[in-house]
């Protein structure tokens, strides 16, 4: 089965002003070699295992993190990677979606951990990556998902809009993530972060990506309007150029990923420096409005 792409019916974020309509990335089973990068070749994801440090798992329909074990060698990690070519280059909010098996039968030990989601520094392949030669773990940027004993999630969402603007801003490579446990104690039937494939038979169970284009009141009109907006990421201030007439007005406006106006200005059209400090970590819109048009462009603010 190769990636279905679809459109779904209009449906309302919690918190966003406006209805909005998602787009799903759900790849399906691939090669499993060099060529699949989560996209229309098929699916990239696999997990790698501390017990077989050379094993290559990339055709197995289940991915497995378990905690840091410090009596047997169990520690495994999960790894995907999504290709975002054709999706939308802003994210009002992007979710990843897992189907987890269900862990309700035993378990004796390190049965409550916490799991991050992690960026991957460094290129890899589904059928070369091992234990022994995995990609080096970047930041986290989402987590701690508190797993417990027993449990039954079924299909979750996990919002991971930052990660998503970051690698389509290129202000971080996109070389997907890792799923990984810092927890540490003696793995004996212990929790796990356990989720289907895109190898698997049933293509529901599949993990997908799905993304809320820029909210209406954010869309772009740009025309002949040339921006820049610099540095960015930004921290406490953040500068902004603008091709117009000097003597114009500019509105400066930026949305948070649920639409949310959190800063509104009109100043003149030459050497605007904004003031940030009253705005939190995270990512942004930044809407410029002139004579020429509207022009919308992410802003990172990373103190």
């Amino acid at each position: 089965m190769k990636t279905t792409l679809l459109l779904l019916t209009a449906c309302a974020i919690s918190g966003s002003l406006i209805a909005q309509t998602p787009v799903i990335l759900q790849p399906g089973p691939g090669l499993n070699d060099y060529t699949d990068q989560g996209g229309s070749n098929g699916g990239k994801d696999l997990y790698s295992h501390e017990a077989l440090p050379d094993s290559n798992n990339k055709a197995s329909t289940a991915m497995v993190a378990a905690p840091v074990s410090n009596c047997n060698p169990t520690n495994s990690n999960d790894y995907i990677q999504f290709d975002l070519s054709g999706l939308p280059l802003v994210a009002d909010s992007a979710f990843v979606g897992f189907t987890h098996l269900d862990h309700t039968t035993y378990c004796y030990s390190n049965c409550n951990a916490d799991f991050y989601f992690a960026y991957n520094n460094d290129p890899w392949y589904e059928d070369s990556l091992t234990y022994n030669n995995a990609p080096s773990r970047g930041a986290d940027f989402f987590g701690p998902v508190n797993i417990t004993f027993p449990n039954s999630f079924g299909t979750r969402e996990y919002n991971i809009t930052a990660a998503y603007n970051a690698w389509q801003a290129g202000t971080v490579p996109n070389y997907g993530f890792v799923m990984y446990s810092p927890t540490v104690g003696c793995n004996n039937a212990a929790v796990m972060f356990l989720v289907y494939t895109s190898d698997d038979t049933i293509p529901a169970n599949h993990p997908y990506l799905k993304v809320y284009g820029v909210p209406t009141q954010v869309k772009e009109h740009a025309g002949a309007m040339q921006a820049k907006v610099y540095p960015n990421p930004a921290g406490n201030t953040v500068n902004v150029e603008l091709s117009g007439n000097e003597n114009e007005n500019v509105t400066v406006s930026i949305y948070d990923y649920t639409g949310r106006m959190v800063f509104s200005a009109s100043r003149p059209n030459r050497n605007l420096r904004l003031d940030l400090e009253n705005i939190g970590n995270g990512s942004y819109f930044i809407s410029l409005k002139n004579n020429s048009g509207i022009k919308v462009l992410p802003l990172y603010v990373i103190r």
